[in-house]
């Protein structure tokens, strides 16, 4: 293997060296690619049992990075390494895995004692995560159980920090490379682990420290040696850097909808917990735990309302589905036409009807992305989603909730029918927090599909999509905050989402 950029080893004296804490602003996901007796998908974790994001993990979403923001190939091997037949290079950058902090802020890495996990509640926290169930609906409104739609995983709650260090070599004191990579760790459409698409992986840096040592210089490789290859333990040599916001790519437009309960609404799949001497409903809004931190104290948030990314994202590609349709002018009662009225007809439409809807449909496709359902490599290849949905918490306080029981009435008898007798715990109105969409690569969507993600934006500022569970029952409806006409706010003006290309943006991060 040769050095980068065909140069010799010793040409390389100058090693650049950050450590950085970040804290995760919604769930994320590194997992271990199977699954356990609690969950489909669990999470990687270190010798005592707590979430750790190895190294290749960190150095693939930083890769992926560069390379959506325009990196061409030969740059990205050149610091991440590459191996083609009996050509490659070694990777100028190596990061270290991430190390979960301590409710005092503090990395833990490698075996610690017992009594240390036990007596920290933000560790306990993560040795016991809860679990998520997840469902898609078919193009019938009910679980696609036959195409793996129905599954749960495992998740690390928001808010845990995690320190790693990466550390560049180079043959110069200011290497570009080295400022770029610092910068790009602050994009907002970086996220960490998988299911992204869904609303995990988003995080903020917290802190950076960092320093370029000169090795031809005693007293700078003096001060390299002594720097701890433990992320436990303080990194004296290091300077505190500023951290700075990069502003969003051109590749970018985000769309922001402001909207307000018109009554009650509940994302469900939660346990209710209902106020003192009051019965306990069979449905109640979902709840997950989040770390908070004042100064460097954590401390666990237990019971925070959760709006999921993936909730919203559902309602939007089903609407987005029908308007595409809608302008495509595919229509159901023309695809079935001509299909016979016998099992085999009924067969073919219903496989006409599939392949216009869900997943299958060409602008859920183009925004939402494509999970492969075929182990053969020559079969349609997988696609990640071009739209950013994140979770979402309650921080205004806990919006009003009461019990509401439901009976189905037997036709016959005029009682409640066997087992149809239940209750739910919605909330009403409240405070509702600020939806936002990241839309990356926005000049490859075509304008049918603008066009239908804006209608159906438009239903549901107008009361016309509901979000969450009983939506056939009145809950989940939603107006304008401010009231009056609908409003949509975008990052470009509205530009794109009106079908025109988007906007350069004159503050985009020079390319070094």
């Amino acid at each position: 293997m040769s050095t980068p950029a065909s140069k010799k080893y010793s040409d390389y004296t100058f090693r650049h060296v950050a450590r950085v804490v970040i804290e995760f602003t919604t769930p994320f996901h590194v997992g271990t690619g199977e699954g356990g007796f609690g969950a489909n998908a669990l999470v990687v974790s270190d010798v005592n049992g707590l979430p750790t994001i190895p190294g290749s993990s960190l150095a693939g979403a930083l890769r992926a990075a560069l390379t959506a923001d325009g990196i061409h190939d030969a740059r990205t091997n050149d610091l991440f390494g590459f191996q083609i037949k009996d050509q490659g290079c070694g990777a100028r950058l190596s990061l270290t895995w991430a190390a979960i902090h301590n409710r005092n802020d503090q990395p833990i890495q490698g075996l610690v004692a017992p009594a240390c996990l036990e007596g920290d509640e933000v560790l306990q926290q993560a040795l016991s995560l809860r679990i998520r169930d997840h469902v898609r609906l078919d193009h019938r409104g009910v679980a696609d159980t036959a195409n793996r739609g129905k599954f749960d995983e495992q998740p690390v709650a928001a808010g845990h920090r995690f320190t790693f260090e990466l550390e560049l070599i180079s043959a110069e004191l200011t290497d570009p490379d080295w400022t770029y990579l610092c910068r790009i760790l602050s994009l907002p459409s970086l996220r960490l682990g998988g299911k992204s698409r869904r609303g995990y992986g988003a995080f903020r840096v917290v802190r950076i420290s960092a320093r370029s040592f000169e090795l031809s210089r005693s007293d700078e490789f003096a001060a390299y040696a002594s720097h701890p290859a433990s992320l436990s333990q303080p990194a004296p040599a290091l300077h505190d850097q500023t951290v700075v916001v990069t502003v969003a790519p051109r590749r970018m437009v985000t769309i922001t909808l402001r909207l307000q309960p018109t009554g009650y609404w509940m994302f469900g799949g939660g346990d209710d917990l209902p106020p003192p001497g009051a019965a306990p409903a069979d449905q109640a809004p979902l709840r997950e735990d989040r770390i908070e931190w004042t100064n460097s104290s954590g401390r666990v948030m237990k019971d925070i309302l959760l709006l999921p990314g993936s909730a919203i994202k559902g309602a939007l590609s089903h609407r987005v589905a029908f308007h595409f349709n809608r302008l495509k002018s595919t229509f159901a009662d023309e695809l079935a036409a001509g299909c016979g009225n016998d099992d085999a007809g009924h067969e073919a439409a219903r496989e006409k009807l599939q392949a216009v809807c869900g997943i299958y449909n060409a602008g859920v496709r183009e925004l939402f992305g494509l999970v492969s359902e075929s182990k053969d490599p020559a079969s349609v290849s997988a696609a990640r989603g071009r739209v950013l949905i994140d979770d979402l918490y309650w921080r205004a306080g806990w919006p009003k909730q009461q019990r509401v029981p439901h009976v189905s009435i037997d036709r016959f008898t005029g009682g409640a029918a066997d087992s149809k007798l239940f209750s739910e715990r919605p909330c009403w109105k409240g405070d509702f927090p600020d939806l936002r969409l990241v839309i990356l690569e926005p000049d490859s969507v075509s304008p049918t599909t603008r066009a239908a993600l804006k209608a159906a934006l438009e239903d549901l500022t107008r009361g016309a999509l509901a979000l969450g569970a009983g939506a056939g029952r009145g809950l989940g409806y939603f107006e304008p905050r401010t009231g009056g006409e609908p409003t949509i706010e975008c990052s470009d003006g509205g530009v794109w989402l009106n079908g025109k290309s988007p906007i350069p943006n004159p503050q985009l991060n020079a390319q070094p």
